[in-house]
Parts: C-alpha cells; structure tokens; sequence
C-alpha cells in the first residue's frame, strides 16, 4: 500500500490527473422549504442576487482566464517546435550532435504546453446553465408574498445547478495551471543544462575574461563598497516585500472580519 502511495505520489508529480468532482447531490427545495417571514423576503431575494453575480462573475473570471492561457501557450508552443525544427533537424546538424537530454526537455515542455491548452479549452466548452427568465408567475393573481416566495425557489434552484458546472471549470483551469508550472520548471532545467554546456564548452573564453578582469585597476574598497551596496538594496527590497505580504493578509482578514 506504501509502495502504491509513493508511485501515485511520482506519477502526480509529473503527470497530475484531475480527480472527480466529488460533491453531493444537488438538493432542490420548494416553496414549503421556505419559510421565510414576508418582512424578510426583500432582503432574502437581495441576498440571492448578490450571490448570483457573485457565481457569474466566478464563471466569467474562469473563462477570460482561459482564454488568455491559450493564446499564451499557443505562442509559447509555436516558439518551441520551431525551435526544435531548427536546432534539431536542420541539414547541416548530424544525429551525434544531437543532445538527446535537451531534445527531451523540450518534447515534455511541449507535452505540458498541449496539456495545459487541453484543459484551458475545456474551461471553455459550452455548459448546461439555467436562467430564471421571465417566469409566468408573475403574470398570475397570487399575491406579491407568494411570487416573491415562488421566484425565490426557482432562482435558488438554477444557482444550485450551476454551482456544479462553475466548480468543474473552476478544476480544469487549475489543471492548466498545474500543466503550465511544469512547462515553467522544464524551461528552467533546459537553461541550466544550457548554461552549464555553454560553461564547460567555453573555458577559454572563462578564463580570458577572468584574466580582463584581473588587469581591470580597480579599487578593492570600491568593489567591496558596491557589493555592500548590492546586497543593502536586495536586503531592502525583501524586506519591502514582506512587509507588502503582511500588510495584504492583514487587509484581507479585515475585509473577511467586515464579512
């Protein structure tokens, strides 16, 4: 059981799976379900508004996401395979100069590219809503109490249905992103692994620029004194940077206080 665990545990960190969607069944209510006062109605159907902006804002948030995501990776992917085209299958490159680890990296960053694309594309595909529309009750003779009581229902109703298919975007574009990290973390090994063959394939060029260096007169204290420099200013800046985190989270737990 361990050793499945520790697979699983490999496989989701190059391969991430999106898991299913584990909610209960959606419940609909009826008008015996609410039993709000008549005095209160007002404010219930206010509230009911603000959370249906809320889930369409939600859903439109997902889908703009989306949208810039493809053209992102589309761009990014075209950049790569002509890359590949030209580095790698050009005439005048023979296979003993291909570096196989590099070709590789640049076929997964790909792969994670296409992934991500896949499941920005289904952020985006065209889901079952509902819409209250125009209903006839309000055409009826009931009385305002029970239309409000009777709009009420049906618009808690559609939220509740949709709340489903929001949450399913929602996960296909945390798998974009998921796919898109480990397109950003091959990029990073496949420059390493570049600069490091650049490093060792021109020592030469090393060593004459240490020997400029060296015949460069400069002062060690000014040298010393713009490291200090450098390093007060990143010092600086970091602590800037935290200062801005905190001051963020304690901005947001007031705002969920105010809540």
């Amino acid at each position: 059981m361990k050793i499945r665990t520790i697979l699983s545990n490999i496989r989701e960190f190059f391969w991430p799976l999106l898991e299913p969607l584990e909610e209960p069944e959606i419940q609909q209510i009826n008008i015996e379900d609410c039993k709000v006062d008549d005095k209160d109605m007002d404010l219930v159907l206010e509230y009911l508004k603000e959370n249906q902006a809320s889930e369409d804002n939600r859903r439109k948030e997902v889908e703009s996401k989306a949208t810039i995501f493809i053209g992102t990776f589309a761009i990014a992917n075209t950049v790569l395979i002509n890359l590949m085209k030209e580095f790698f299958f050009d005439s005048d490159t023979t296979i003993r100069k291909i570096n196989y680890l590099v070709f590789f990296l640049v076929s997964l960053t790909i792969i994670y590219l296409c992934r991500a694309i896949q499941f920005a594309i289904r952020a985006l595909k065209r889901r079952k809503y509902y819409v209250l529309g125009f209903p006839k009750v309000l055409l009826s003779e009931m009385k305002i109490e029970d239309k409000k009581r009777e709009i009420f229902v049906r618009q808690y109703n559609a939220i509740k249905r949709n709340q489903r298919e929001i949450n399913l975007k929602v996960d296909y574009m945390t798998m974009a992103q998921e796919y898109f990290q480990r397109a950003v973390a091959t990029v990073a090994l496949l420059t390493v692994g570049l600069l490091g063959a650049f490093i060792f394939n021109n020592k030469n060029f090393l060593q004459q620029l240490d020997e400029i260096i060296q015949k460069l007169t400069i002062n060690h204290v000014v040298l010393a004194g713009g490291g200090i420099v450098i390093i007060l200013c990143l010092v600086m800046i970091s602590i800037l940077f935290f200062k801005i985190r905190y001051l963020e989270k304690a901005v947001k737990n007031i705002g969920e206080m105010d809540n």
